[in-house]
Parts: C-alpha cells; sequence; structure tokens
C-alpha cells in the first residue's frame, strides 16, 4: 500500500443518481445510488506507480474532480477532470515539470522548469494535490491546494534552490478547459513540508470599502491568506497567532510587493536542526526563553515537559510551547 500518512477516505461526492468515491488504490469508483452497483472503475494512474488516494472527489458541471497522494514516493502531482457519465478522462494539469527531454503539456511546465535546477524529474518533484479541490460557480474556476515538494529540502530535489512552481500553492485553472489562470505559491523553495492542501473557501467580503470575491486558507504555514478569485491579487496575509521567527521555515511577514513570504535558506534548517540535535535530551526538553533575532515581549518562557525520547522529525517539527505556541523546536535552548 502506497499510502504515507493512515489509510482513510474523506468522503464521497453525489451526481445525478450516482455516487463517486476513490480507493486508497488510486482508482475512481463510480455507482449507482439506488442499487449500490458499480458502473466505472478507473484507474486513475499508470500502473504500478506509488499513488494513492485518501481525498473526496467533487463534482462539478458534469466532471469529477481527483487528485492524489504519492509525494513522499517521489511521484509527480497532477489533477485529473473525468466525465461523470462515461468515466473518460477530460483533462489533467500537472503541478510540476516532468522531463525535459519528453516536452512539456504546457507553457505553465515550460515556464516553471526554468524555477527547478538539477535533474528534478528523477525525483519526482511531489507536489501531489491530495485533497483540497474547490469549484467556484461565479468565476468558473477549481482552485486547488498543491502538495509539498519531494524529496525535501529543496536543495536535493533542486540543487541550487529556485522557487520550485508549482509547489505549495494555490492553483486556479479554467473548469471546462483545464487551462492555467493564475497562481500564488505561499512557500516559494519549500523546503518544511509546507504543503497548501488544507480546504479553501470562497466568499463574498467588503475589503478596503470595496466588495470582493476571494478565495482563503490557512495553509501549514502559519499564515492566513486572502485572494482575489479572479486573478490570484494577494490582498491579505495575516499570522492569526504571534509566533516566534522560526529558523527551519518562513519569517512571521509577507513581502506585500512581491506577494511572498520570506523564508531562510535550507542551509540555515540544517544547522539548526543539528544544533537541537547535539543537546542533551534534558537540554531539549526543559522548558527555556523562545530564542528569535527580536524577542517579542510576549514570548516569554516554554512549558516545562518530561525527559521523553523524541525522534529527530518530533525534534524539529512538534509545536511545543504555549507562550510561544507555534515556535520550531530547533530555536529552543539556543
Amino acid at each position: 500500500m502506497n499510502a504515507c500518512c493512515d489509510v482513510v477516505n474523506r468522503g464521497v461526492a453525489a451526481w445525478n443518481g450516482k455516487l463517486y468515491l476513490a480507493t486508497v488504490d488510486a482508482r475512481l469508483i463510480i455507482l449507482d445510488a439506488a442499487s449500490g452497483k458499480v458502473l466505472k472503475d478507473i484507474l486513475t494512474i499508470e500502473p504500478g506507480q506509488p499513488y494513492a488516494i485518501t481525498g473526496a472527489p467533487r463534482i462539478a458541471k458534469g466532471k469529477v474532480l481527483i487528485g492524489q497522494g504519492g509525494s513522499e514516493f517521489s511521484q509527480r502531482g497532477y489533477l485529473s477532470a473525468y466525465d461523470a457519465e462515461t468515466g473518460e478522462l477530460d483533462w489533467r494539469w500537472y503541478v510540476v515539470p516532468g522531463d525535459p527531454a519528453k516536452g512539456f503539456e504546457n507553457p505553465q511546465m515550460e515556464a516553471a522548469a526554468k524555477t527547478w535546477s538539477g535533474q528534478w524529474w528523477k525525483t519526482g518533484g511531489g507536489g501531489a494535490p491530495w485533497d483540497s479541490i474547490i469549484y467556484d460557480p461565479t468565476t468558473n474556476y477549481v482552485y486547488v491546494g498543491t502538495g509539498s515538494g519531494a524529496p525535501w529540502p529543496s536543495e536535493i530535489r533542486s540543487p541550487g534552490s529556485g522557487d520550485n512552481l508549482y509547489l505549495s500553492s494555490i492553483v486556479a485553472l479554467d473548469l471546462d478547459t483545464g487551462k492555467y489562470v493564475w497562481h500564488y505559491q505561499a512557500t516559494p523553495g519549500e523546503s518544511w513540508d509546507y504543503d497548501n492542501t488544507s480546504q479553501l473557501f470562497t466568499a463574498d467580503l467588503t475589503l478596503g470599502g470595496k466588495p470582493r470575491h476571494v478565495v482563503m486558507q490557512a495553509p501549514k504555514n502559519g499564515f492566513f491568506y486572502v485572494l482575489d478569485a479572479k486573478n490570484g491579487e494577494l490582498l491579505s496575509a495575516t499570522r492569526p497567532r504571534p509566533m516566534c521567527r522560526a529558523s527551519t521555515g518562513p519569517r512571521a511577514s509577507i513581502a506585500r510587493r512581491a506577494g511572498r513570504s520570506r523564508t531562510r535558506k535550507p542551509t540555515t534548517a540544517r544547522r539548526a536542526r543539528a544544533r537541537w540535535s547535539a543537546r542533551s535530551t534534558a537540554e531539549r526538553t526543559t522548558g527555556s526563553r523562545c530564542r528569535s533575532v527580536r524577542r517579542p515581549a510576549w514570548c516569554t518562557s516554554l512549558p516545562t515537559r518530561a525527559a521523553t525520547p523524541m525522534s529527530p522529525r518530533m525534534r524539529t517539527t512538534t509545536p511545543w510551547g504555549r507562550s510561544c505556541p507555534s515556535a520550531s523546536p530547533a530555536t529552543w535552548n539556543t
């Protein structure tokens, strides 16, 4: 089984007397809603590839929209649209570019390849859109939240860094054609498993005294984003709660003109992890002040915890601490 993070099913879709569900081995099943009879059994991947589907299908205007997981197995993520009646593939949009020697599926993949380096296609690239998919009838766009890179950190999969489009992004596609419309990349050069696969929402809001149709998301990097649903303009990017500056992820600010988060280089992240791993168990689990470049007044102390053995991943990703709830443990006791 090629599911990295538990074998689950996040739901089914219903349309025109049929039920649509995805299986963990990446098949799309169409059932007769009245009898439960299997009408279609569609393999959404190439046979033998290590993908899995745990997300729920979405249906819009007679199209079944489905992504997949597989970034952890060095796969190339994509979003597919199938005809809800016949089960035929209508269109497919890849998140990251493939092997340049084989050509690119569209101009966006060719442009994205310029943001990668090395032989990224041999490691897949990642970006799997495993659940966050919505349709907006106002714009007739499909909004999809894309996954993190594989492998990470970025300088392994893309030596020399680069933004690595379209990882950790919100992407708008035309429902009818599957063509790219716009994107916003929340974490350029993603190296921390900060995917954008949390749920997306659309709404009509009044911002600055003007009505705006927006799409919103709170992904893993800790910001809450509000974007113009028609053109992807960044309208707001805020931290729901105050945070210490983390050495292993985006800083607590957004460069508004460029519309992107500021990030430290992966080398800094690795050094922080190394410093953290070198500490004794007692040092790692005893509360102390949360280190930051500019320590805010509210960042006081972290609670003392029992000396419990931790895996390397827990040491660098578990968001413990009440005063600085989202500070990376890699910055503690340094």
